[in-house]
């Protein structure tokens, strides 16, 4: 089949789809490196659906000025006007978010080789992903309007994302309204009429409930509670569905209403962590039915970005997650999943995090962390763990983070000590507990030093250059 564009260039492309819905059909070109999406004809949405396509690619494409989010948005490249109208965008070989849900979707699940399963930080890294490009639409005023697992592309293993389905975006005055969501993804307010148009924080629920099923394997709404019986005869969507999504939805963790527990929930969201536990308890109980209280993308990305350094190996060869978060408490570790303790080693390091304070005394360092990573062999030290105000993630002040190492963790399992690996420092220097406050040992770069409760790191010249506090843990 040959496709036409509007600058008159023409490409070949399979004659057969190989995906469709509502609003067209998706075919692959014969060089495998594009998709089309072609509408189904309709002369009198052709003129709307052309504004509509040049504008996404003229005035709202998110990798326009960056081309760092290209990978992130199966976004509209260039405008088709035979056979019909669409318009181009990259092939993603990957598969769609649903055919990975362990839980929700067991049979497809099941269906899957071991290595298309992935691990579980494979998921975070996906989830890190989702909420870069979820802000990324929303600091350019874009509403998405239809997060679901159907429009999200993803390699578990390898952590990748592409966000599609892009050409339906709302952005008011400009875009108009073409999609309010899928189904039991719509928040509350969209579900029940109380509203009529998707925003950006209808977005942020739909995001959320799209978050806790890629974690946590369940719909956060969709527990035992029967709230009726009736059923309509014309089609419309019964009373149920209604008022478990709509009016009345409640979250299956709520902390003081236990009525709608999920019978046999294997995984919870406290078994990832304080700090994406407590997000979900906002999404889900402050922000479910109060739309201001949701939260935002740029937290879900901080929290997911610390979630990530607290993730460790499960000790069974045979585990479907293969990593779990480690909990505050850590006296007892246990794989979620499979429920197996971890052994070896016995102890972990923490390293807690502290910025400078910003005053003029380059001591003064902040008591309370304002991260920490819990070390594992091998694992790694980056630019924004090392030095105050970077992220791994590109802002208009810092457009290429460094993915350098800086440092790596060490055990030694003879002598059964931790230890860190100057891999990339020039001015690194360490202090143990109890040493007077101007004494800085160096630490050379490419040499590995012990490391013991109380000690204090300084990676590099203040203010710059954060500062960490040692602590070894005991596991039982």
């Amino acid at each position: 089949m040959e496709v036409k564009f509007d600058d008159g260039a023409t490409e070949q492309y399979e004659d057969t789809h190989f995906a469709s819905g509502g609003q067209g059909k998706l075919y692959r070109s014969l060089d495998g490196t594009h998709t089309v999406k072609l509408y189904k004809p309709d002369s009198k949405k052709e003129k709307m659906r052309f504004a509509r396509i040049r504008t996404l690619i003229d005035d709202f494409n998110p990798a326009k000025d960056d081309a760092y989010w290209a990978n992130y948005f199966a976004w509209p490249q260039k405008l088709v006007v035979a056979p019909h109208a669409g318009f181009r965008m990259s092939y993603i070989s990957m598969k769609t978010l649903d055919k990975h849900l362990p839980f929700y979707y067991s049979d497809i699940y099941g269906d899957l080789k071991s290595e298309e399963r992935g691990w579980f930080i494979g998921r975070i890294a996906t989830a890190i992903k989702l909420a870069c490009a979820a802000n990324r639409l929303a600091s350019l005023g874009l509403c998405y309007s239809d997060f679901s697992e159907k429009n999200i592309m993803v390699d578990p293993f390898e952590g990748k994302m592409t966000l599609i389905d892009c050409d339906s975006l709302f952005v008011p005055d400009r875009l108009p309204p073409e999609i309010v969501g899928t189904g039991n993804y719509r928040a509350p307010e969209l579900y029940s009429g109380l509203v009529k148009n998707p925003s950006l924080e209808t977005d942020r629920h739909a995001f959320a409930v799209v978050l806790y099923l890629w974690l946590v394997g369940y719909h956060p709404l969709e527990g035992d509670k029967v709230y009726s019986t009736e059923i309509f005869d014309d089609g419309e969507e019964d009373q149920q569905d209604k008022l478990r999504y709509g009016s009345e939805a409640l979250y299956i963790e709520h902390p003081k209403d236990a009525s709608n527990r999920l019978s046999g929930q294997k995984v919870t969201a406290h078994t990832l962590g304080d700090e994406l536990e407590k997000l979900f308890q906002r999404a889900f109980v402050k922000g479910l039915h109060n739309p201001k209280e949701r939260p935002r993308p740029f937290e879900w990305q901080r929290v997911l970005i610390n979630t990530y350094d607290r993730i460790i190996p499960c000790p069974s060869l045979y585990c479907d997650w293969r990593m779990f978060v480690v909990p505050t408490n850590m006296r007892r570790l246990t794989c979620p999943y499979c429920l197996q303790p971890v052994k070896y080693p016995r102890t972990l390091p923490i390293v807690s995090l502290l910025q400078h304070s910003g005053k003029h005394d380059l001591e003064e360092y902040d008591g309370k962390p304002f991260h920490y990573v819990l070390g594992w062999p091998d694992r790694q030290l980056h630019e924004w763990h090392v030095k105050s105000h970077h992220s791994p993630i590109p802002n208009k002040s810092m457009p290429n983070p460094d993915m350098t190492p800086m440092a790596y963790f060490e055990y030694d399992g003879d002598k059964r000590r931790w230890y860190l690996h100057n891999s990339h420092l020039s001015d690194m220097h360490f202090r143990f507990v109890g040493e007077p406050s101007d004494v800085w040992r160096p630490w050379p770069q490419y040499t590995s030093i012990a490391l013991e409760t109380g000690m204090l790191i300084q990676f590099g010249d203040a203010p710059i250059y954060t500062r960490a506090r040692i602590k070894l843990e005991e596991i039982d």
